[in-house]
C-alpha cells in the first residue's frame, strides 16, 4: 500500500495538537498580564499608542516556553520516526526496481510498514 503522506502528517498533527494547544495555554499568566496592565494603564488616562503598548509587553508579559519546546520535541520526535518510515519504504521501494542496496534489516522494516494502520507515537528509536 503506497503512503498517503498528506494523511500521514494530519495524524501526526491531530495527534500533537492538544498538548500543544495546552502548552501555549499555559506559556503566559494571561490574569497576571492583565492586573499589570491596568496597574501601569489606569482607564481614563489617554491614549496608548501601538508603540507603547509593545514596549510594555516586551517588560511585562513573561513567556514560560518549557512546555511548549517539551510539546514540540515529541512532535519533532514523531516526525523524525514518519520520515525515517517513509524512507526505508521509499528505499525498500527501489530496491524491488534494482535501483539500491540497502541492507537486509532496511528492507525488512521498509516492505514490512503497514501505512493504513501506521500511527505516530512512542516507539523505540525515538
Amino acid at each position: 500500500m503506497k503512503p498517503n503522506t498528506k494523511r500521514l502528517k494530519t495524524r501526526l498533527a491531530v495527534r500533537h495538537q492538544r498538548a500543544i494547544r495546552i502548552a501555549v495555554r499555559n506559556s503566559v499568566n494571561t490574569e497576571d498580564i492583565v492586573s499589570a496592565w491596568f496597574a501601569n494603564f489606569p482607564e481614563g488616562t489617554g491614549s496608548i499608542t501601538p508603540d507603547d503598548a509593545r514596549a510594555w509587553a516586551r517588560v511585562h508579559v513573561i513567556v514560560d516556553t518549557k512546555q511548549v519546546r517539551n510539546a514540540l520535541y515529541n512532535l519533532y520526535a514523531d516526525s523524525v520516526v514518519l520520515g525515517t518510515d517513509l524512507s526505508l519504504y521509499l528505499i525498500g521501494r527501489k530496491v524491488k526496481a534494482n535501483k539500491a542496496a540497502p541492507s537486509k534489516d532496511d528492507l525488512k522494516r521498509a516492505v514490512g510498514l503497514n501505512w493504513a494502520t501506521w500511527r505516530p507515537g512512542n516507539r523505540a528509536g525515538h
